[in-house]
């Protein structure tokens, strides 16, 4: 960073996140207590920090190329032909200097970033019951979950329409690509249809295809096959097709 972007103290007080000016002559004291309490903090225990809020709105389009600090660890990068501007949050972990963008000023506005580097002080900072935390890895967790969530929350007849989108460009034989969505209506959706693929098992493939497997066997086998398809990445239901489920004897091979 230049000096002349983040600028010399101001009569030897030091501000910290909190808001609270320290003399000079306290820091020290209060560096070694922090750093007692809270030893992944040291962004704002040994560096200067001046006042937030430093940037104003009407200016952020005109700012020159480089990096220009709002306060409290965030700054607006400009890139050096000047079209892009995007928010950054710097700050120190566990003695490692970091930084994490924010978005670009085009979607993020300045009230935003400041209240999206807000909640990356508090992560810092931690809580008398929660240990700080890293903003970017806070950040990753957050995706991690909500991407399992989203996996878990696909239903079968979702994916069975996604993966016959994928494939019916290969299929030439056009009665072969209206029977899947039609056997898969008739059989399996009203069984399985609403239910996470995440919960489908043999019994309940078992329980779709039981009421054809005497009187079609072949449109069955046929029906297994596309579920099994559909549920592509999972191990094989290995349903045995000799079998049929109106006597008990169909077994899952992987059992």
């Amino acid at each position: 960073m230049h000096q002349s972007q983040l600028g010399p103290a101001s009569a030897g007080l030091f501000l910290c996140d909190s808001g609270e000016a320290l003399p000079g002559t306290l820091r020290d004291a209060s560096s070694r207590a922090t750093k007692a309490f809270y030893p992944a903090l040291s962004m704002c225990d040994t560096k200067p920090q001046r006042e937030t809020n430093k940037l104003a709105p009407v200016n952020l389009k005109r700012l020159r190329a480089g990096l220009h600090g709002d306060g409290g660890g965030l700054w607006l990068q400009v890139t050096p032909n000047r079209r892009g501007r995007s928010w950054v949050f710097r700050y120190s972990f566990n003695g490692r200097d970091r930084e994490t963008g924010l978005g670009s000023l085009d979607t993020i506005g300045l009230a935003d970033a400041r209240a999206y580097a807000k909640q990356c002080r508090h992560l810092l900072k931690g809580t008398p019951t929660t240990p700080p935390v890293d903003p970017i890895e806070h950040r990753r967790s957050l995706h991690s979950a909500a991407k399992l969530a989203a996996t878990k929350a696909k239903t079968f007849k979702g994916c069975a329409k996604a993966y016959i989108t994928a494939h019916q460009g290969a299929w030439r034989n056009p009665k072969h690509a209206a029977q899947w969505p039609a056997t898969l209506g008739s059989y399996a959706y009203p069984i399985i249809g609403d239910l996470p693929v995440d919960v489908i098992d043999t019994g309940l493939v078992v329980q779709a295809l039981e009421p054809i497997w005497q009187k079609k066997p072949e449109t069955a086998s046929r029906v297994r096959g596309r579920i099994e398809a559909v549920l592509d990445g999972r191990r094989p239901l290995g349903i045995d097709r000799a079998r049929t489920p109106r006597d008990g004897a169909v077994t899952s091979k992987t059992s």
